[in-house]
């Protein structure tokens, strides 16, 4: 947590990678337990909707596949031929959003029964998790506690200023040590670096986030005391809702911005998905009165059809993508290799994007050219050591520029610019500078000028590159793909 960085996410996975004997299966077991229990935190918030259990498994199971990849769920989504379950992605949202919900469910659990206190405080400690999953649900959670106290100042409310209080405070008082991590990171050079690749220094307003943010306020402010008293966890999920849009303002306050959507699509969709289909559950029910049977049909009917929607785009999208999962991928294969065979701490040098992302994250090594978007190295240094790597190489500048050129959504993982931190979006101008400037270095190659002490080869001329500069130098990995020589000797 040296740099402020969320950690509850990674230590589950450690866990769970501790108990299942490895990390692989720690995600698999990860994408069987979390959603199992957001579907149950799901059931238990939507019981006051409905009574008919038809019906609420069909509202339950709808929350938990639809709204994460809203066009994904009807096969219009970019990659909904290829993607699976946009909830299952690990450690956001899977991970993270089942903590935010167990902190709105606590807290409108504090709201409702006598025992307020002692759910307020288990709705506080659930909240100090929340800083600790996922920097965007932070920002919108530590916002609607906030309204929330507000909202009980102007209501008059005693109870609910009482428990948003007593969260908030809890929260605060929580995410000390992670503040204090955060600030001392940004001490660091290197994570001002970090920052400027991932965001823009900016405090401009997303105005119609703005705008949206305060016309729900306001209609909640009016019109939102009466279901409050009935039911107060969809009062906390309206003031989450809204603090999603409040949230993609916050450069406002701090000054930077970095990728709103993950208010958008990991928040404020979710959770209006949830209290729509709540909305609708009672006018649903009010139609069927009369009928309670008939509502349990067509509710039955609405779940099956669901059910074997997604299960159909799912196996769909297994069967396209399964030739990215082949065990014998040539990247993995040599990342293990690497993991179990050298010692750790050594510098590797590669131009491959895919392995400049795999090498320190699956390896205890480190990379010659490190990546942006998880480095404190600074952006000129990255661009600098990757262009020496690639004149130490002799690549043509031809080949640099097909590297970097255009990304593609389905491999971000491919996309150099990207993974070197330089452009996060595809940006021309950044481009074109990039090629310029190795097509001007190339001419007059030198270095490497840091340690090096294996590198990755991929063809025939970068081996003879390697041994021109490196005669000594030995193999001591090979596949049809890769070599990888060993220059420590030389």
């Amino acid at each position: 947590m040296s740099a402020g960085i969320p950690f509850i996410p990674a230590a589950m996975l450690g866990i769970l990678g501790h108990a299942t004997g490895s990390l692989e299966h720690a995600f698999v077991a990860a994408d069987c337990i979390f959603p199992a229990l957001l579907f149950l935190l799901l059931w238990h918030i939507l019981t006051p909707v409905t009574s008919t259990i038809a019906l609420r498994l069909f509202l339950t199971w709808a929350a938990l596949l639809v709204p994460f990849g809203l066009l994904n769920s009807i096969w219009l989504g970019d990659d909904a031929l290829l993607a699976p379950l946009e909830f299952t992605r690990t450690p956001q949202p899977e991970i993270s959003f089942v903590i935010l919900l167990l902190a709105a469910m606590l807290l409108g659990r504090a709201l409702q029964l006598a025992t307020e206190w002692r759910w307020a405080v288990a709705a506080g400690i659930a909240s100090g998790a929340v800083v600790y999953c996922y920097y965007f649900y932070a920002i919108a959670w530590g916002i609607t506690l906030g309204a929330l106290l507000l909202l009980g100042v102007i209501w008059k409310d005693r109870r609910l200023v009482r428990c948003s209080a007593v969260s908030l405070a809890a929260m605060i008082v929580l995410s000390v040590p992670f503040v204090i991590a955060t600030l001392r990171g940004r001490m660091q050079g290197g994570q001002g670096e970090l920052l400027a690749r991932m965001g823009a220094a900016t405090h401009r307003p997303a105005w119609l986030a703005l705008l949206i943010a305060i016309g729900l306020t306001v209609a909640l402010l009016r019109a939102g005391r009466p279901s409050y008293r009935v039911q107060p966890t969809f009062l906390v999920l309206g003031m989450l809702m809204i603090a999603a849009f409040y949230g993609m303002n916050f450069q406002i306050i701090s000054g930077y911005e970095t990728q709103p959507w993950h208010f958008w699509k990991r928040l404020a969709v979710p959770v209006a998905f949830i209290l729509l289909e709540a909305g609708a559950a009672n006018v649903i029910s009010g139609f069927f009165a009369q009928s309670k049977k008939r509502l349990s049909v067509v509710a039955n009917a609405a779940l099956v059809i669901l059910l074997l929607n997604t299960a159909a785009r799912l196996c769909y999208a297994a069967v396209q993508s399964a030739p990215f999962h082949r065990a014998s991928d040539p990247e993995i294969s040599l990342v293990i290799w690497v993991r179990n065979n050298m010692a750790p701490g050594q510098v590797i040098g590669t131009v491959n994007p895919e392995l400049i992302l795999l090498l320190p994250a699956l390896s205890a090594n480190y990379n010659y050219v490190p990546s942006g978007l998880r480095s404190l190295t600074s952006t000129a240094e990255i661009e600098s050591r990757y262009m020496e790597f690639a004149c130490f190489l002799e690549l043509k500048p031809e080949a640099v520029a097909e590297a970097a050129k255009l990304p593609s959504h389905r491999s971000r993982s491919s996309e150099l610019l990207h993974v070197l931190g330089l452009s996060y979006v595809h940006d021309p101008v950044v481009y074109r500078e990039f090629v310029n400037r190795y097509e001007r270095e190339a001419t007059s190659c030198q270095g490497p000028h840091w340690r090096l002490d294996a590198a990755i080869v991929s063809n025939a001329a970068q081996e003879s590159a390697i041994l021109r500069r490196f005669p000594r130098a030995r193999v001591i990995y090979a596949s049809n793909r890769y070599r990888l020589f060993d220059l420590r000797d030389n």
